[in-house]
């Protein structure tokens, strides 16, 4: 599953890893969880709070 999900999107502000894509879903892993989602998306950076959007795939 890992190997499907090979595009990166960042935050906006800090620049840290939030998710990446395969193209139609995107993968966002928080230990212990590991969500699977379409878009668009909606997600608060853990490390500066901004919160990003994205509905690309």
């Amino acid at each position: 599953m890992d190997a499907e999900f090979t595009r990166e999107w960042r935050c906006h502000d800090c620049g840290r890893l939030l998710g990446k894509t395969n193209g139609s879903q995107m993968q966002i892993r928080r230990k212990p969880l590991d969500y699977v989602v379409g878009f668009p998306v909606l997600a608060t950076c853990p490390g500066c709070g901004w919160l990003n959007v994205t509905n690309k795939p």
